[in-house]
């Protein structure tokens, strides 16, 4: 019988305990909603009670100041537009100018023919000349002669005679045909007045190429300007040749 009692008199104890547990909880369940706190995953349990604490509040912004904002924002990317250009423009290599188009090339004119180089006229030679009247000073003659080409004969060939003489008209005489230079005679040669003209006189001689020569002689006489007019003679054992030469001083 007192065991019973004490069983009966324990369990309203337990009851008492988790009611005054519960509302313990419900009571800072409330407490939490009135200071604004709020515990996740209860949902629409906060609503429960009264919210005592005024939650802070951000202040509203007005147009103006949205005005402000969005300008400055403005200006900023344009800044950094202006200065993104410009790094652009640094990095970009410098343009040329452009060539310009090339101009037509005339044509080159062809160049007028030079002048062929005008060859120096040969410098005539001196031409012998007589004194005024016969002397026996042969001085004059000092030096070589040489003839026109002539022609013993119209059937003979072509022929140059050059005469050498001292101060005394003693000297030599080389005759070569001008188509043969090697057909050479040189007989002997000496000038001297026979009234008044200058005979030359040469003599008879064996020639290179084992041919006779026949001597022959010159008469000259003072022509125009004293120059020297010869005439040739030589005689042979079938018939006697002339012709016509004037002397020119080789040196």
């Amino acid at each position: 019988m007192t065991t019973t009692r004490s069983a009966s008199a324990t369990v309203p104890m337990i009851v008492l305990w988790v009611a005054f547990a519960l509302l313990v909880v419900a009571t800072l369940f409330v407490l939490l909603r009135a200071c604004g706190l709020v515990l996740p995953g209860y949902g629409s349990w906060h609503r429960v009670g009264w919210a005592y604490c005024s939650a802070r509040a951000t202040p509203a912004r007005t147009d103006e100041d949205r005005t402000r904002g969005l300008r400055e924002l403005a200006r900023q990317l344009e800044l950094r537009v202006v200065q993104q250009q410009a790094t652009c423009l640094a990095e970009l290599p410098p343009v040329m100018p452009p060539k310009p188009a090339p101009q037509p090339q005339e044509a080159a004119k062809p160049e007028p023919p030079k002048p062929e180089p005008q060859k120096e006229a040969a410098k005539p030679t001196p031409q012998l000349q007589l004194p005024p009247k016969p002397t026996n000073d042969m001085s004059f003659l000092k030096g070589c002669w040489r003839t026109d080409p002539f022609q013993h004969r119209p059937d003979s060939p072509k022929g140059v005679s050059t005469y050498c003489f001292d101060e005394k008209g003693k000297g030599t005489l080389e005759y070569k045909h001008v188509d043969n230079p090697t057909h050479v005679c040189r007989p002997s040669a000496t000038a001297s007045y026979e009234g008044q003209q200058l005979r030359i006189q040469d003599s008879n001689i064996t020639c290179t190429d084992g041919t006779g020569w026949f001597a022959d002689h010159l008469d000259c006489r003072r022509g125009a300007n004293d120059v020297a007019e010869c005439s040739g003679e030589a005689t042979t054992t079938d018939r006697t040749d002339k012709w016509t030469v004037r002397l020119h001083r080789v040196r």
